[in-house]
């Protein structure tokens, strides 16, 4: 059973409450206990299927209830997480190279299109059958299922570790991250975060902050915080999670916090921003502006670097995939 001691995601209230966990568009609310009930099944059903500290464990799809839990598990176990690129054009699904350190690969629904041809010999989880795969997906929770002990009657797990992954659109390849680093980063975003057990952080998934959102979703957790996944598909309806939310604390890409200064929501009256927003490339002193005028703070966590670091340069904090 994963406890607080285990691991240092798990998010426990610096008074010993525990927040919630919101996934917006749909409706539905998972309190830590059953995020935490949910995430020990999953890690392990991954390690009686042999995975272990050093695999890498990927997602592929924008940061719904599933990629939490596997974000979660993956650092339960020591493993790497790896988030494959949601915006990969379908085309690009014709040039996919094989990654034999891949064990398992989470395919959300809305992006079944974008994996391609899948290997015989990896673990593939989904909500769903992906059309012309070369293996037969297994159900996530069917999967997940079998990590509390109750029976499973599935066809057999693939043998052989092993992944096909799309090509990043910038032509960088996918970046893992291990445990130390990720833990490491959990901490970093915490520290960056003037929040309390009374307010929420919002996860945008529309702006490919993946795995950003990850990482600032156990930073929020870890300090009490409650936390909302805001899953609209579009800049606008971001917007307006944030605004209805509350949010104290968000992380987005300048160039969707300039697209939301174009929406309707923006220019009527009497609504204010989160508190401070974590800008994950360099704001211009026009945005910072506009966003201050609304009671937000844009905050360069990109250090001063320039926005064309590849993955994986600088500090942890700045090398990542996004």
């Amino acid at each position: 059973m994963i406890t607080s001691n285990d691991v240092p995601w798990v998010p426990v209230g610096p008074r010993g409450r525990p927040g919630s966990v919101a996934i917006s568009s749909s409706g539905t609310t998972t309190s830590y206990g059953r995020l935490v009930e949910r995430v020990t099944a999953l890690s392990a059903a991954f390690a009686q299927v042999g995975v272990r500290a050093g695999d890498r464990i990927a997602f592929l799809g924008p940061t719904t209830q599933h990629a939490v839990e596997t974000f979660y598990a993956s650092l339960a176990l020591g493993a790497s997480h790896v988030p494959l690129d949601p915006a990969v054009p379908p085309a690009m699904t014709t040039t996919v190279a094989e990654d034999t350190s891949m064990i398992a690969v989470v395919v959300d629904p809305v992006h079944h299109d974008h994996i391609g041809l899948l290997s015989r010999r990896q673990i593939v989880l989904t909500s769903g059958r992906i059309p012309d795969a070369l293996c037969e997906p297994l159900d996530y929770e069917a999967f997940m299922a079998t990590g509390t002990g109750e029976a499973w009657r599935r066809n057999p797990l693939p043998g052989d570790p092993g992944v096909l992954m799309p090509a990043h659109p910038t032509g960088a390849a996918p970046v893992g991250f291990d445990h130390a680093t990720v833990a490491g980063n959990v901490a970093t975003m915490a520290s960056l975060l003037d929040i309390d057990d009374e307010d929420t952080v919002a996860v945008a998934t529309h702006a490919h902050t993946h795995p950003w959102s990850g990482w600032l979703g156990a930073a929020a957790l870890s300090r009490g915080a409650h936390l909302l996944i805001t899953d609209s598909l579009t800049v606008a309806g971001v917007l307006d999670d944030l605004v209805d939310s509350g949010a104290a604390v968000t992380a987005l890409r300048a160039s969707t916090l300039r697209a939301m200064t174009t929406c309707a929501r923006w220019s009527s009256p009497g609504w204010s921003g989160p508190r401070r927003i974590l800008c994950v490339d360099h704001p211009d002193e026009r945005l910072v502006l506009a966003w201050r005028e609304r009671g937000t703070e844009l905050v360069d966590v990109t250090c001063g670097l320039p926005t064309d670091v590849e993955a994986g340069d600088g500090p942890p904090l700045i090398g990542v995939a996004c």
